[in-house]
């Protein structure tokens, strides 16, 4: 037999939260998430607990906020967290400097700046004032 993958940081929270909740399988979360109207499967949660490479979206972080009764924006934080510096100034503060009018970066590359970050952070964008209000 094969030993299983140790589980990532978030899937150890996810496994002390399933056992809190005396959830024994995976299929007992995904139940727990479908009883309280939230979408989660079993290759979501498989991905949550074993693979470094993947970030829960908005959904499924809501999912197992409410099947594991943990609080949205302890999860959230745990998850993505605010760690937003580059090189001592803040990423936040960085892109405001490079989009202001008077920034040394071209009007069009402004926009094409403007338009890939809020591309990006759309849909996480509810999630995040939900969870800063």
């Amino acid at each position: 037999m094969g030993k299983e993958p140790a589980p990532t940081r978030l899937g150890a929270l996810v496994l002390a939260g399933m056992a809190s909740e005396r959830m024994n399988r995976q299929v007992d979360l995904v139940r727990r998430a479908k009883e309280l109207g939230q979408e989660l499967s079993e290759p979501t949660v498989s991905r949550v607990l074993y693979r470094q490479d993947y970030t829960p979206d908005p959904a499924t972080v809501r999912a197992l906020a409410a099947a594991l009764r943990l609080d949205l924006k302890a999860l959230v934080l745990f998850i993505y967290g605010f760690d937003d510096t580059i090189s001592g100034t803040t990423l936040g503060g960085e892109i405001d400097r490079m989009l202001a009018t008077n920034s040394p970066i071209a009007a069009a590359d402004r926009e094409i700046l403007a338009t890939i970050v809020d591309r990006v952070i759309a849909p996480y964008r509810p999630l995040m004032r939900e969870v800063s209000a």
